[in-house]
């Protein structure tokens, strides 16, 4: 199947920062949560207009590469416009986008990655499309060495967006969050200019969880909130994260269960990897994608040898392989792969034999190059 487009917003120097991820945003309409609007090739459609697609395919979870000006570049003039208009100079675009693609992060994960999570003003910016400092004024910290200004970089093509505060065009503070090389974590979602209440609150709860249990917690009642953009970010990571996913209490998982069916699939894969009488209930409803319900048909809980698991990741095929990664992952309780990475097509046999050696020791598997 061909697969579905990735990261059809549209930003410009002139413009107000796109959402970075997969909707189709104007310069006059409100940004949408990062990252989180589902992919599809017709664009725009909700989760329930195209009936069991392939999870991989329409965001699952956000794909590993979702926030590039290539793909700008493909939503100016179309996916065709753009294949037709390479020799017209469309290239060019296209490969100066290449250094600032990235995988899409959560809110949470951009915070454990950053050095620096405040609400800042930004004092001094060089304009978009340039590298400089940035001048930032602390209003409030949320992570990092207690101070009242702090010094970011801008990159270039990479622009994260700092001038835009600077000059107001959004709002005069933004969430900012800063990696330890100075530049903002994920580029331009580093910067976010309209925090909502419930995402700093949240944070605020995040900075000072002491254990697994404190997060877990934080999680699933995001998940369960009225704040949407900022549930679909909290299920997302706890997918993503088999440390947490296995402490899921009854009464958590019965929270996650009653958030499903919405625009977004972070529930459902929650739901998937836990198992259980609730994703029971959704696979006999027919309400899971198909890489999802392929899953859910597969058993593996009684395997409790991750050298079985691993050569089942090795020697077999489709969705039994995946499944037994996500059941080693569960096994060992961390992250050897990221599960947006390992639940698609196309991933090479040589990738499946790091992973399966992953699986044997219980150590991550060093990153894709």
């Amino acid at each position: 199947e061909p697969r579905a487009p990735v990261a059809l917003s549209t930003p410009t120097a002139s413009e107000p920062r796109a959402p970075v991820g997969l909707s189709t945003p104007t310069a006059s309409e409100p940004r949408a949560p990062v990252g989180l609007s589902r992919p599809s090739a017709s664009e725009g459609v909700s989760k329930a207009d195209q009936p069991r697609p392939r999870a991989s395919d329409v965001g699952l979870l956000p794909p590993p590469i979702v926030r590039s000006r290539a793909a700008a570049a493909a939503a100016r003039v179309g996916l065709a416009g753009l294949i037709g208009g390479l020799a017209a100079g469309a290239s060019a675009e296209v490969a100066r986008a290449a250094p600032c693609s990235t995988r899409h992060q959560t809110v949470f994960e951009r915070y454990d990655e950053a050095s620096l999570v405040a609400v800042a003003g930004v004092l001094a910016a060089p304009r978009p499309m340039t590298s400089g400092p940035v001048e930032l004024e602390v209003v409030e910290q949320l992570k990092g060495a207690p101070t009242r200004r702090a010094q970011a970089r801008e990159r270039g093509a990479c622009t994260a967006g700092f001038y835009n505060v600077h000059v107001g065009k959004v709002a005069r503070t933004a969430l900012v969050f800063v990696g330890a090389d100075g530049h903002a974590v994920g580029y331009w979602a580093g910067v976010e200019e309209s925090p909502s209440p419930a995402l700093l609150d949240a944070l605020r709860a995040w900075r000072d969880a002491g254990d697994a249990a404190a997060r877990r917690a934080i999680l699933v009642d995001a998940i369960a909130g009225a704040d949407r953009a900022l549930a679909a970010q909290a299920a997302y990571y706890l997918a993503d994260e088999p440390a947490l996913l296995v402490g899921l209490s009854d009464a958590d998982l019965a929270r996650v269960a009653a958030s499903a069916g919405g625009d977004q699939w972070g529930p459902e894969i929650v739901l998937t990897r836990r198992r259980g009488p609730h994703l029971a209930r959704l696979a006999g409803a027919g309400a899971l994608p198909r890489d999802l319900a392929a899953l859910a048909r597969l058993d593996l809980e009684a395997v409790t040898s991750a050298a079985s698991l691993a050569t089942t990741i090795e020697r077999g095929r489709g969705a039994r392989r995946i499944a037994a990664l996500e059941r080693c992952e569960r096994l060992h309780g961390r992250r050897l792969e990221r599960f947006s990475i390992y639940n698609r097509p196309g991933l090479p046999r040589a990738r499946w034999r790091v992973l399966a050696a992953a699986c044997r020791s219980g150590r991550p598997a060093p990153p894709l190059t």
